[in-house]
């Protein structure tokens, strides 16, 4: 009896601690990101070409434009704000830009549904 109630036991645990280290070893290596340097959280201001507007799902640069817009989906494992300047950029030529923030930096498999009023 006590061979089978150890079996059982190795059976469960084994499993267990795998996805333990699993899991630890995920959040481990989406903690380790590029971040934003001084330029990029400079470029996250409002000034009279693009107002900065920061929203649930990230940021909005509304520049000049009125008709044409961009959702911009960052890069695995880099911050959202480090794409600051682009964005800025983008809207002052008259394309206003959603720029948005992704869970774990982008490092899962993530679907986004938006909807445009």
């Amino acid at each position: 009896m006590k061979s089978k109630t150890k079996k059982r036991i190795i059976a469960v645990a084994i499993p267990f601690l795998v996805l333990l280290v699993l899991s630890a070893s995920f959040f481990v290596y989406t903690s380790d990101y590029y971040h934003a340097d001084e330029t990029a959280l400079k470029a996250l201001v409002s000034d009279e070409k693009v107002t900065v507007t920061k929203t649930d799902y990230g940021y909005f640069f509304d520049g000049t434009g009125t008709t044409d817009a961009f959702v911009f989906y960052p890069g695995g494992k880099v911050e959202e704000t480090a794409y600051a300047p682009l964005m800025r950029l983008t809207a002052e030529q008259g394309v206003d830009v959603c720029l948005l923030k992704m869970p774990f930096r982008n490092c899962a498999e993530i679907t986004c549904a938006f909807m445009l009023v």
